[in-house]
């Protein structure tokens, strides 16, 4: 049996873990200057652990050897370990720290320009800040980086002022009178306010519970009375917004042309969390009109054609399979196929095998093969709740389509028991979607060779109901045996 071992510390263990090659190279490089740390054992601790890159799993033998080497010590000490491992846990992070400064932000330009101001050094501190600004304009940081800069940009134009008019008081009235901190500072809170305000409906949404809708409305018209803002990200939110509050579909197609001119001028990571807000009040509106299916596979298509995805994180086996299912669900079995076969290479490995194989069970499903999905499906394995969850209502229709009723029965039963027992870990709205899937299809078995008699009443129920996961296949499934098709 092989026994893998910690550093004793697991934070450092995670900690190193998570460090590319070049950034531990960087890491020794930083425990080799004396401005960090004047203690060579910590540089002598990182040289030991070089070859157990990337995983740091040290034995008994392996961890005393670590110990002994970095301290010069004969003897190993349990406690003295422990605490070189702790201290370079705080180097780590202090190594974090300073990377995550120096790298896609201006946090090093703003504290340069803060101690160059409080040195009273005023030229280089203008110059600093005039460079930022050039940068900026040649750059594309994410929204919220980039209306941060500005503020601290306004802050240190007054403050430089001040410093450089302290013996003419008045010149520094013109500067102070323009500044436009009310405005700079309003729109950066406004967009952290509608980020976290359309997550606040999504959630209540989920969680099938009201919003409320005035404290919201305050955030609008905050914005209605500053108005016009130049930043698209800052516009395209407050539309956002404003649809989720008054259903006004002006807003929803403004949106959507603003993300449309605007094409890079706005960063990935704002055109990602954007669409997913789009993606979200379509889906939505599904529940009460299958119409909006055809705008889903719009926004689903620009999205996987433009890679609206964080490209370290790689793309949503939940946006992929989603936009697989729509695709289904419309009846363009070929395009469906298309999808997946373009973009499961962009997903996770943890997950990607997965995805691809229920959604090869959905083709064979489909295209009147249920025996082999069935196949397909029996062979996979996962621990993804949410794949788990995809995979029962499809072997529900394929026990339908393959007409063995009894096994379907016990199918049935089994999904409501997972649904009950998942029910805490899921949305509501999942839960009650896939929970009257489960009704509904039931009320179908239970009917058998009545079906074609009662499919009419049958469809107006399922009609009716606007919470229903695969409420089209259900539809069909109905439809087609009613007397005379």
């Amino acid at each position: 049996m092989k026994y893998i071992y910690a550093m004793e510390n697991t934070y450092l263990q995670k900690v190193l873990r998570s460090l590319n090659k070049a950034e531990w190279r960087s890491f020794g490089d930083y425990l080799a200057s004396p401005f960090f740390t004047k203690n060579k054992k910590f540089l002598l601790f990182y040289q030991a652990l070089e070859p157990l890159y990337p995983a740091f799993e040290l034995g008994p033998e392996m961890k005393k050897r670590v110990y002994t080497h970095s301290t010069g010590s004969a003897v190993y000490n349990d406690a003295s370990y422990r605490n070189l491992c702790s201290d370079l846990l705080d180097l780590a992070l202090d190594f974090l720290s300073m990377t995550f400064m120096l790298k896609e932000n201006t946090l090093e330009k703003q504290y340069r320009t803060l101690a160059l101001l409080h040195k009273q050094i005023l030229p280089l501190a203008e110059r600093t800040m005039e460079k930022t600004r050039q940068e900026l304009a040649k750059a594309n940081p994410e929204a919220l980086e980039s209306l941060r800069t500005n503020i601290w940009l306004n802050d240190a134009h007054v403050l430089h002022s001040i410093y450089s008019n302290r013996k003419r008081i008045n010149a520094s009235n013109s500067v102070m009178m323009e500044d436009a901190s009310y405005k700079i500072v309003t729109e950066y809170a406004l967009v952290k306010i509608y980020i976290s305000s359309l997550n606040y409906m999504k959630a209540c949404r989920n969680a099938g519970m009201p919003i409320d809708a005035e404290r919201i409305r305050v955030f609008v018209r905050l914005y209605e009375t500053l108005a016009p803002f130049q930043n698209p990200v800052t516009r395209i939110y407050y539309h956002l917004v404003r649809l989720n509050v008054e259903k006004d579909m002006q807003d929803y197609v403004r949106a959507k042309e603003i993300l449309h001119f605007a094409g890079t001028e706005i960063p990935m990571i704002n055109q990602e969390n954007i669409m997913i807000g789009l993606i979200d009040f379509v889906i939505a509106q599904i529940d009460k009109d299958e119409k909006w299916r055809e705008e889903l596979s719009f926004l689903y298509h620009k999205k996987l054609e433009e890679k609206m995805w964080n490209a370290n994180k790689g793309l949503s086996y939940l946006s992929l399979f989603n936009a697989f299912l729509n695709e289904i669900i419309l009846g363009r079995i070929e395009e469906a196929e298309k999808i997946v076969r373009t973009y499961h290479i962009d997903l996770h490995p943890d997950t990607g095998p997965s995805v691809l194989q229920l959604c090869e069970a959905w083709l064979l499903y489909m295209r009147g093969h249920a025996a082999d999905a069935q196949i397909l499906l029996a062979q996979m394995e996962t621990e993804n709740l949410f794949i788990k969850y995809s995979m029962r209502p499809l072997q529900c229709l394929i026990y339908f389509s393959l007409q063995e009723w009894d096994v379907l029965g016990s199918a049935l039963e089994s999904f409501r028991q997972f649904i009950a027992y998942n029910k805490d870990s899921i949305d509501n709205i999942l839960t009650l979607q896939n929970a009257n899937f489960c009704k509904y299809l039931t009320i179908v078995l239970k009917a058998g060779p009545n079906l074609p008699k009662e499919s009419k009443k049958i469809i107006a129920q399922i009609q009716q109901d606007e919470n229903i996961y695969l409420k089209k296949i259900l539809l069909q499934i109905v439809s087609n045996t009613m007397v005379g098709n």
